[in-house]
């Protein structure tokens, strides 16, 4: 990909994660893209905008894995994240996260009960955007939902940021894993209970695009349940 900037054409080689991290918006007729383009150590937010029917970009479509292909994989050990809250924050938000620091999610759903975290959440592979409901209880179980939840940035969301000049990110605060063969997740079935085989505790996990950002411990800030950082994995 190229542009002109005067009289000098432009070209996008590779991005740095630490400070670049795309966007991918896909709408009716157009699909837009986002990042941060670092000139001379100054950084400038790019847009670029292609027409579904031009020819040059055929959106990228999310792999659906149904339950012929899970049974297929047999004894093959496949661990789903627990998601208990996504939100929407800025980049120069997420570089300001450092060992000590905190971050207050605006939605938490968990409760912390006398013998850990309870309340719903979410299954979802590190790199999907669709997550299964469930619901979580205290001594470690997982009762599965029977609706699809959507994890992606709202459009909505995404104009209320951009308009703040940053460019926007989702956030995913995981408490764990479940873990089970791939044929024993092709069977699962709402109402189905995983024994997780231990309470979920106070470790946490946050990843932006399918990678891991940071790592750290549930905590209360000032009433709110929230997160304090105790790695920095960017």
């Amino acid at each position: 990909m190229h542009a002109v900037v005067g009289e000098h054409p432009l070209r996008l080689r590779k991005t740095d994660p630490k400070i670049a991290l795309p966007l991918t918006e896909v709408l009716e007729d157009a699909v837009f893209v986002s990042f941060t383009v670092v000139l001379e150590e100054e950084a400038f937010i790019a847009r670029v905008a292609f027409a579904r029917n031009d020819g040059l970009l055929s959106p990228a479509t999310e792999s659906l894995w149904d339950r012929g292909k899970l049974a297929r994989l047999g004894d093959i050990p496949l661990a789903i994240p627990i998601v208990a809250s996504t939100s929407v924050a800025l980049v120069s938000e997420i570089k300001r996260l450092v060992p000590g620091s905190a971050w207050v999610p605006p939605r938490f759903s968990l409760v912390r009960g006398p013998e850990g975290m309870q309340g719903p959440v979410i299954l979802c592979a590190p790199r999907s955007d669709r997550g299964l409901s469930a619901m979580l209880g205290e001594d470690g179980e997982l009762v599965v939902g029977g609706s699809v939840e959507d994890l992606s940035m709202g459009r909505e969301e995404n104009i209320l940021v951009e308009n703040a000049g940053d460019i926007p990110v989702v956030v995913r605060i995981e408490v764990g894993s479940a873990e089970m063969r791939a044929r024993e997740w092709a069977n699962v079935r709402p109402g189905d209970v995983i024994t997780l085989g231990r309470p979920v505790g106070s470790s946490v996990l946050l990843r932006i695009g399918g990678q891991e950002v940071a790592r750290g411990e549930l905590v209360d800030i000032e009433g709110e349940l929230g997160v304090r950082i105790l790695e920095d994995r960017t």
